[in-house]
């Protein structure tokens, strides 16, 4: 580590890691947060890029807006910026000055997030050590992009898109995905000491499991998993 200071030339200025006054660390204050966006019925796709850090993660509920953000948290504010790209909106958020951002001691990191049903949905969610918990079924999911640290991670997708796609990069995690029982799957892994369960799949190569309807369906989801040291159920409900 790095570390830096400046004092007067005629100053006998010495350092240990004992003397360090931990009070002049920055502080970790709450700030609650509510972010919305109004909902045009011109809006046919919206892509939503979550920068996220560590925390507790959720969607579930739908909402007559574009979308709603609620936060409850001490590690800084989220800043959001939209764009409109005619039929389609672009819409980033993420942590106010997540790069040079140290964990300390106690944090709090709890967002809440609710989407319109009508757009098609892209959704890239980064995150940190994280416990996420989606249920998607009331949305049109196209792509789910998921890139974490340490995390449990739960999803649920419904039958309003007849094509989904999957990503889930991850440390040590579980994950658990439910998916509709009239779509055909295909799950392909990339893990290292990871469990698997996958019922009513069959392999078809060292990674890659399929529901035997595969072929033959139209609706379909695909799902593809690169992780370290990590559990993966897929139940069809």
């Amino acid at each position: 580590f790095l570390i830096s200071f400046e004092g007067d030339d005629d100053r006998n200025d010495r350092w240990s890691f004992n003397d360090w006054d931990r009070s002049d660390e920055p502080k970790q204050i709450e700030v609650d947060q509510k972010i919305s966006e109004a909902y045009d019925t011109t809006i046919k796709v919206a892509n939503l890029d979550f920068d996220a850090a560590a925390g507790n993660f959720r969607i579930e509920q739908t909402t007559e807006e574009l979308f709603e953000f609620e936060r409850e948290g001490n590690l800084g504010r989220y800043n959001y910026s939209i764009k409109d790209l005619g039929e389609k909106r672009e819409i980033n958020i993420e942590l106010e000055g997540k790069e040079g951002r140290v964990i300390r001691g106690e944090f709090k990191n709890q967002v809440r997030m609710k989407l319109n049903p009508n757009p098609d949905w892209d959704l890239k969610v980064d995150v940190g050590a994280a416990n996420i918990e989606m249920d998607l079924t009331p949305f049109k999911i196209s792509n789910l992009d998921i890139d974490g640290g340490a995390s449990s991670i739960n999803i649920k997708i419904g039958e309003l898109q007849e094509n989904c796609k999957i990503k889930i990069n991850s440390g040590a995690s579980s994950i658990n995905i439910k998916i509709p029982e009239d779509f055909a799957c295909e799950v392909n892994t990339s893990t290292v000491l990871s469990s698997k369960d996958l019922p009513g799949f069959n392999k078809v190569s060292g990674g890659t499991y399929v529901t035997p309807d595969f072929a033959s369906k139209t609706k379909n989801i695909t799902i593809n998993v690169e992780a370290a040291v990590s559990s993966l159920t897929v139940d069809r409900y």
